[in-house]
C-alpha cells in the first residue's frame, strides 16, 4: 500500500531561494526603471529642439532674419524674438508653444538671464553666433539635460562667440551640467 504525503506547500529553503532571485533581479533592473522618466523628458527635449531648429532654418531660408541677440525662447516674446516668431506660427508646433518638460538650471556663457528664468518658466535657450566660427552656424537652440549621456555639449561651453564643439555621448565631469544643442546653419 502507498503512503500518502499529506504535506503541501513549499519548504523554507525554496521560499528563500525565490526571494533571493527576486531581490537580485530587483537590484539589477531598478536603476534603469528609475531613470526612465528622465530619459523620456530628455527625448522630448531633443525632439522639440530639433523641431525648433528646423523651423528656424526654414524661416531663415524663407528670408526671415533670425534675432541678432541670444535670449531665452520666451512665449511672451516681442518682435523680433524667437518666442514671437513661434507664437506667430503655432500651427507649425501643433498649437502648443514648446516648453521644457522639467527645467534644469544650466550655467552657460550665452544667456545669463535665462538661467534665472528657466527655473520658473521652462524656456529653451537661443544663442546667436557672430559668424566668425569655423563651422559657420548662424544660431543654435539648447536645453540642459537630466541624463549626462544625452548631452552633446557642456552647458558652460555654449556662448555667442564660441564655436560649438558638439560631441554625441559626451563624457562630463561631475561638476559639469550637460546640455543638448542643435545648431542652425
Amino acid at each position: 500500500m502507498k503512503k500518502l504525503n499529506s504535506q503541501k506547500g513549499f519548504t523554507l529553503i525554496e521560499l528563500l531561494i525565490v526571494i533571493a532571485i527576486i531581490a537580485v533581479l530587483a537590484v539589477a533592473f531598478l536603476p534603469s526603471l528609475l531613470g526612465a522618466p528622465a530619459k523620456a523628458r530628455d527625448t522630448q527635449r531633443t525632439a522639440q529642439l530639433n523641431k525648433i531648429a528646423g523651423f528656424l532654418l526654414s524661416k531663415s531660408l524663407g528670408g526671415t532674419s533670425l534675432p541678432a541677440t541670444s535670449a531665452c525662447i520666451d512665449p511672451a516674446g516681442v518682435t523680433p524674438s524667437i518666442g514671437f516668431l513661434i507664437n506667430s506660427n503655432l500651427p507649425d508646433f501643433a498649437g502648443n508653444f514648446p516648453k521644457d518638460p522639467k527645467a534644469i538650471l544650466p550655467t552657460t556663457s550665452a544667456v545669463p538671464d535665462c538661467n534665472k528664468d528657466v527655473a520658473t518658466t521652462n524656456m529653451y535657450g537661443y544663442v546667436k553666433y557672430d559668424g566668425t566660427n569655423a563651422k559657420k552656424y548662424s544660431a543654435a537652440v539648447y536645453s540642459a539635460v537630466e541624463v549626462p549621456g544625452n548631452a552633446n555639449i557642456k552647458c558652460g561651453d555654449i556662448g555667442a562667440a564660441k564655436d560649438p564643439t558638439i560631441s554625441p555621448g559626451l563624457t562630463l565631469a561631475p561638476a559639469d551640467t550637460g546640455c543638448y544643442i542643435v545648431p542652425v546653419q
